[in-house]
């Protein structure tokens, strides 16, 4: 089974929290592999660099996406986070 785990300052790391969540191939429904969820310990901090359709839209806290291309939607702590 494939395993997905974070890529961290260049570098592939392993989920350190003990949990993972199964990925499913669309076309047949088998599981393809499973992914690393991440711990407290390993999302600190704040992203770097968004991409939105392999467009960087924010960097450095400053947005660089074209006009209407998306919409930002704040949302609350997930159920999992707390």
């Amino acid at each position: 089974m494939n395993r997905i785990s974070h890529w961290i300052d260049g570098a592939v790391v392993e989920g350190t929290s003990g949990q993972s969540g199964r990925v499913f191939n669309p076309a047949t429904g088998e599981q393809a592999a499973s992914v690393d969820f991440a711990s407290v310990a390993e999302v600190d901090g704040k992203v770097d660099t968004v991409l939105s359709r392999g467009r960087v839209i924010v960097q450095d806290d400053t947005f660089k996406g074209a006009a209407g291309h998306g919409q930002y939607i704040k949302r609350g702590l997930s159920q999992y986070l707390v």
